[in-house]
């Protein structure tokens, strides 16, 4: 063996599974001093305090190999994330900015004629706003395959067990418990560390399923509130985009030239006053969107999901209804 090997073998020594020094081997020796401790009671005294010497280098070994083992896996198992169970991969929707912007421009003549023409800044930024609600309604339609795949299934029910399981632990930990006194700082130091660590562990599993059963309510849900819940969205950022301009006295046909641009809401042909029928249906939603509970669910998750990153498959938005 060359002395460069030599030197990494020692700079780099690690704990083997079936070294005598390794930590199940090191736990063992624990586990039988701890479940019969006075078996050397009567031993020669130098050979117990060369045994109670190894247990005290056995003991700093394996809570040194503990520590580092938990130190290497901080950013995965400190917490429970649910949220690894979907992927949301998003890509620009396939939205063409002169379509949208035709169809904005020829709805908004049709429903206020003397309106001025929009100005190309103002155009932009509608078409961003159109851009991110396609790609909220993509976000949905990820996340909705996702809770009805099978691994969504088994964690689900794997997390229901869990907490009913450490719902018995906490009750049995509860209990009254009448310690002699002579055991009342090894309870405190023991009982009580695994009683904290015990709800700590619970509360997590809580939160998870908690988590993923508020998601279970999104496939049950049809696209048009999620839609509707992606208009209300848009809603609330298009004033910004069209502040201190003509289009700001007409907020609710701009919405619906909006919506009519983006493809959002389906169109419905009308013998007579198509666009103001088509305002009040988009009037409608929004009441509705903003009545709904689950709605506001809905809107929370999908905002937090939606973030730009390559998609798998493309789709593209619902053909023209007109």
């Amino acid at each position: 063996m060359s002395l460069d090997s030599e030197n990494e073998n020692e700079g780099h020594s690690t704990l083997e599974p079936d070294d005598e020094n390794g930590p199940e081997e090191i736990e063992r020796r624990r586990r039988r001093k701890s479940e019969s401790p006075f078996i050397d009671l009567w031993a020669d005294g130098s050979e117990e305090e060369k045994e109670e010497d190894g247990d005290d280098e056995d003991d700093k070994e394996y809570c040194f190999y503990r520590l580092k083992r938990l130190t290497e896996q901080l950013d995965s198992a400190v917490r429970l994330y649910p949220e690894q169970l979907w992927s949301v991969n998003l890509q620009a929707p396939v939205l063409k900015r002169e379509k949208f912007q035709s169809r904005f421009g020829n709805f908004l003549q049709n429903a206020v004629p003397h309106i001025p023409a929009p100005t190309p800044e103002i155009l932009d930024g509608l078409f961003r706003q159109a851009i991110e609600a396609q790609k909220r309604i993509m976000a949905w339609e990820d996340i909705v395959k996702a809770i009805k795949s099978n691994e969504f299934g088994r964690s689900l029910k794997c997390l229901r067990a869990e907490v009913a399981r450490f719902e018995v632990i906490g009750k049995l930990l509860r209990y009254d418990r009448k310690t002699p006194s002579w055991m009342s700082s090894w309870e405190r130091l023991w009982i009580e560390a695994f009683e904290e660590l015990g709800g700590h562990i619970e509360s997590q599993l809580i939160g998870a399923k908690s988590h993923l059963e508020r998601f279970s309510a999104i496939a049950k849900l049809g696209r048009t509130e999620v839609e509707s819940q992606v208009l209300l969205l848009s809603a609330r950022a298009i004033p910004k985009v069209i502040e201190k301009t003509p289009l700001s006295k007409i907020p609710s046909i701009v919405l619906a030239a909006f919506a009519y641009a983006a493809q959002l809401v389906p169109w419905k042909d009308h013998p007579s006053d198509a666009e103001g029928r088509y305002v009040d249906a988009i009037k409608a939603r929004i009441t509705r969107a903003k009545r709904s509970k689950t709605g506001r669910h809905i809107a929370l998750i999908i905002l937090l999901h939606t973030f730009d990153g390559p998609r798998s498959a493309g789709k593209d938005i619902p053909p023209d209804g007109k």
